[in-house]
């Protein structure tokens, strides 16, 4: 369907991008992106997804475009198996420790993924140390950096946006990464 005023409007930013024009932003209001998962980062993913323009459901059946799994360990197998049943291209993410570890199912296994998020954690699991002043003595406190709730919201919005473009890219049919990626965000 052709874009209507109020959608070259609303989409100008991203028509205007080499690789997306009038026909791309077309393609991403005709697709259907699925999200399931860890509901913070479904929230985030759904935000970013509306924002360039597909329509979003959590119901896999209905997915057209691409399925997005936040959070690979929060969904249950009877879900991968319909994923991976659904011939959709799945793009999903696990955070872990410092940052998140991602892929697009089939290049990136998705039954690997809480394979990946273990190798990615190795290390990481270490306790962070911050040095910190009360009054005139300096004392160290240990934590886990994605223990902390700030930090894991944090790393959801990062990671769904990642997935969001991920998943625009694979509707426009555009170059993107391949394999399985390990993010690290607190550097």
């Amino acid at each position: 369907m052709p874009l209507s005023n109020e959608d070259i409007e609303r989409y100008a930013r991203q028509i205007v991008i080499p690789g997306i024009g009038a026909s791309g932003q077309e393609a991403l209001l005709a697709a259907t992106v699925a999200v399931v998962g860890d509901e913070a980062g479904v929230e985030q993913v759904e935000l970013y997804l509306r924002a360039a323009g597909p329509r979003v459901v959590r119901d896999m059946e209905s997915a057209t475009g691409a399925v997005v799994v936040a959070g690979v360990s929060s969904i249950d197998d009877r879900t991968r198996e319909r994923i991976l049943r659904s011939g959709v291209p799945a793009l999903w993410y696990e955070l872990t420790g410092r940052g998140f570890v991602c892929g697009v199912h089939p290049d990136a296994r998705l039954e690997e993924a809480a394979t990946s998020r273990r190798a990615a954690d190795d290390g990481t699991r270490a306790t962070q140390h911050v040095a910190t002043r009360d009054d005139a003595t300096t004392s160290t406190q240990h934590r886990a950096p994605a223990d902390d709730d700030a930090v894991r919201s944090l790393l959801h919005r990062v990671a769904a946006c990642d997935a969001a473009a991920a998943a625009c890219a694979v509707i426009l049919r555009l170059p993107f990464r391949s394999g399985r990626q390990t993010v690290d965000v607190l550097g």
